[in-house]
């Protein structure tokens, strides 16, 4: 369950990521049906997607056979990759460009970093203006 600042800090890692899309090599083209991350592999990279819609697959054993399932599909502005980022786990899901897609990548190392920056910013401006308020003397 996120809480305030996990919520707050996502907006504004959004927005920062927004103001770097003038740097072309976070902007990367893929193809149609190409598997941008694989559910169960090592986390790299956090993603936003630019143009084009993706699929979240789970793989699913059912009597001993693996099914993909959708669990939902992305548009523009939704992001994906950062729970094995986040929480040092392998990728929980596989993300497939349902069309030809753009998306921005960040790097893990860039992602923990500008999250964590953000996170103990808020957390500092958070505990300053909860301050009790004094009456004046």
């Amino acid at each position: 369950k996120a809480n305030y600042l996990d919520t707050l800090a996502f907006s504004i890692l959004w927005t920062t990521i927004k103001n770097l899309t003038s740097l072309k090599d976070l902007k990367h083209p893929l193809t149609k049906e190409l598997k941008i991350i694989t559910e169960g592999e090592k986390g790299d990279a956090f993603y936003v997607i630019e143009r084009g819609m993706c699929d979240v697959i789970k793989i699913v054993e059912v009597n001993g056979k693996k099914n993909e399932v959708v669990l939902r599909s992305l548009k523009s502005g939704n992001h994906f990759g950062e729970i094995a980022l986040v929480k040092n786990i392998p990728r929980t899901c596989t993300v497939r460009a349902q069309d030809e897609v753009k998306v921005i990548k960040m790097n893990a190392n860039s992602f923990i970093f500008i999250q964590s920056s953000i996170k103990k910013k808020l957390k500092m401006d958070y505990e300053q203006n909860s301050a009790p308020i004094k009456p004046y003397a």
